[in-house]
């Protein structure tokens, strides 16, 4: 295990300890580390749920080192024109 996942493995700790203290709630952090899917629906559900200043930071500090971020990219992919980028 790098520093990088060690840290994540610790933030993901204290998000679990504070979302107990905060809101008696639970995650599985064997799931948040390894499915994507979940990762993203339990944040959010957790963001949904709290005003916890502490535990907002918690929840983006993890989905930050876990969860790829999206970015748009400057040309399409593919050009759909009949003509291409002929017009």
């Amino acid at each position: 295990m790098n520093l990088e996942e060690l840290e994540a493995a610790r933030v993901a700790a204290r998000l679990k300890t504070c979302l107990r203290a905060t809101l008696n709630q639970n995650i599985d952090l064997v799931l948040l580390f390894n499915d994507p899917e979940y990762a993203i629906r339990r944040l959010g559900e957790i963001e949904q749920a709290t005003a916890d200043e502490k535990l907002l930071e918690l929840v983006a500090d993890v989905r930050a080192r876990l969860l790829p971020q999206s970015v748009e990219p400057d040309e399409p992919k593919y050009d759909y024109r009949p003509h291409g980028r002929r017009g």
